[in-house]
């Protein structure tokens, strides 16, 4: 042991390439190397002078290397290796924190609205512009043609058939008929060529915007029996007794609150007026179409329809193959 010591003092000694305090902590820990007891003095020097603990030429020890004298040999190399672990791991630099905005996280700045529409920047890539509203998912563009295609299928007059279903409402000349939930016009152009003046009726513009375009292709007496209107999900948009027939197709089952939904409907029709609501049966969906709420009982729509006050005229459940009829009248 002591030649091995004696080794390491002289290669300590003989390195003349460091810097001038280097050398004398080299000095000092060679010194010590050979001047102290083997047990608990060549460990504890060395690491006094590694971290300055223990000024040059001054081999006797600091409190530091003291901790360190009276612990045996494993319990000294293993902070050597921890400390030289924990120096190699340790990172070059810290990543510069992002600068704070004075915007808490999830938050808008005062004056904007938490909006977006998703558009293109100048480079072509997304960004969000504040203040527009996105669209509902099946009110987005890029689905409208597919719904046109689908409400407008030849098939659909196969399972749907329209002109039994207009044949068991009422006679319909001369009668203004409200067409909620209009969509492509199917029946409002249907119901205009028996004579009816029908007032198509949706929450979507662009169908409104289509049944307009296509009342060009019509024959001039089809065309000045009908007028397009604009309305809100929650709300029929009728007016005060206007309507002698309501027919809604596909459409019941979307509003939210139906009971409110009802008295409102029931102020917008004369009285004697007829309503017919042709939904879809569970289990049963409509060709073509793949979205849209939970459809509803037939029996559950019949309860609210008499909860509302309507009297019951008929119901049917058997005579189409993906739908069902309530044909009801306001006392």
């Amino acid at each position: 042991m002591w030649r091995i010591r004696g080794a390491i003092a002289k290669a300590l000694l003989s390195n003349t390439a460091k810097p001038a305090t280097s050398r004398h902590r080299a000095v000092a820990v060679a010194r010590v190397a050979l001047a102290s007891p083997p047990k608990d003095a060549l460990l504890p020097m060395a690491l006094s002078c590694i971290f300055g603990t223990l000024q040059p030429m001054q081999p006797r020890p600091k409190p530091f290397a003291l901790f360190f004298a009276g612990l045996p040999l494993p319990a000294k190399v293993l902070p050597v290796l921890l400390l030289l672990w924990l120096g190699a791991c340790q990172p070059a630099q810290q990543q510069e924190k992002p600068k704070q905005t004075g915007v808490p996280a999830g938050t808008t700045p005062e004056g904007s609205t938490p909006n977006t529409v998703n558009q293109e920047d100048q480079n072509g890539s997304p960004q969000d512009v504040p203040g527009q509203e996105t669209p509902p998912a099946d009110l987005a563009e890029g689905t409208f043609e597919n719904l046109v295609e689908a409400y407008e299928s030849p098939e659909r007059a196969n399972w749907q058939s329209p002109a039994a279903l207009i044949n068991r409402l009422m006679p319909l000349k001369g009668l203004t008929v409200a067409d909620i939930g209009a969509g492509t016009g199917y029946f409002t152009f249907r119901l205009a060529a028996r004579g009816a003046r029908v007032v198509a009726i949706d929450i979507d513009p662009r169908f409104l915007a289509y049944i307009t375009e296509q009342q060009k292709l019509q024959p001039l007496a089809i065309d000045t029996l009908i007028s397009t209107r604009l309305t809100t999900p929650d709300q029929p948009g009728l007016k005060a007794e206007e309507a002698d027939l309501v027919l809604m197709v596909n459409t019941y089952a979307f509003i939210q609150q139906r009971p409110a939904y009802l008295k409102a409907l029931k102020k917008g029709m004369a009285k004697g007026g007829r309503l017919a609501i042709v939904d879809v049966k569970p289990q049963s969906p409509v060709p073509g179409s793949n979205e849209g709420p939970m459809p509803l009982p037939y029996g559950t729509v019949g309860r609210e329809l008499t909860d509302a006050g309507f009297i019951l005229i008929q119901g049917d459940s058997s005579s189409l193959k993906y739908q069902y009829i309530w044909l009801v009248s306001r006392p």
